[in-house]
């Protein structure tokens, strides 16, 4: 496991450092703008990290931050997975099994994003308490706004990971994108409405891409031979 994380924090901070920038330092931008306006924290708080698209009320500005946001999370999920399965065969999976090394990605990977956006939070909090000095707000509010955010994130990360995985073995690769991009663009509005489900769908999604793994391994191994 300790390969694992160390592979994927060294190639995030090596070959995605500039998008990782952006995500913590556009909501620091955006704190900034917002910091001049009368509202309380909380509604400037769900601006600045475009959370308004979940409570479906929402300015340009925050429709900017929503999308980069998701995007960014939806190129972190496909990028740090297909790229051990088309890239680094040989190094991983000489090492473990398939499902062994799905288990531990997929462990480390919702960590990863969990710590991304504990880190992203906190900070968008500090930039407010320098901007605007002593704040109060409800730490039970904050953190139903946290739980939420990261599993609707997550879940939009795993549906896409499945379509991107499915799309990876297919001859019909402007099939596979266009896949890709309605899944986004429907999943992304509709899957609110299930929001109590959230949990139970990461957890099916996550066994749904172990079974299709399972099913196109004798394709990821003749990669190596």
């Amino acid at each position: 496991m300790m390969y694992l994380w160390l592979s994927d924090i060294y190639y995030l901070l090596r070959k995605r450092y500039l998008y990782l920038l952006i995500f913590f330092l556009l909501p620091i931008l955006s704190t900034f703008l917002i910091s001049f306006s009368s509202a309380g924290f909380v509604d400037s708080f769900i601006s600045v990290l475009g959370l308004n698209i979940i409570t479906n009320q929402y300015s340009p500005m925050e429709i900017i931050s929503y999308l980069y946001f998701v995007f960014f999370a939806l190129f972190l999920v496909i990028d740090l997975y297909l790229k051990d399965i088309l890239y680094q065969l040989d190094n991983i999976f000489m090492r473990m099994s398939l499902s062994k090394w799905y288990m531990r990605k997929t462990f480390l990977f919702i960590a990863v994003m969990f710590f991304l956006k504990l880190f992203q939070y906190l900070l968008v909090v500090l930039t407010f308490l320098i901007l605007k000095g002593p704040i109060t707000f409800s730490v039970l509010e904050l953190l139903q706004l946290f739980i939420t955010d990261t599993l609707y994130t997550v879940l939009l990360q795993f549906l896409i990971l499945f379509v991107a995985i499915l799309s990876s073995f297919s001859k019909v690769r402007w099939l596979s994108i266009l896949s890709i991009l309605i899944t986004f663009f429907f999943f992304s509005k509709s899957i609110l409405i299930f929001e109590r489900y959230w949990v139970v769908s990461i957890f099916f999604i996550v066994v749904l891409i172990f079974l299709i793994l399972k099913i196109i391994s004798k394709k990821i191994f003749e990669r190596i031979y």
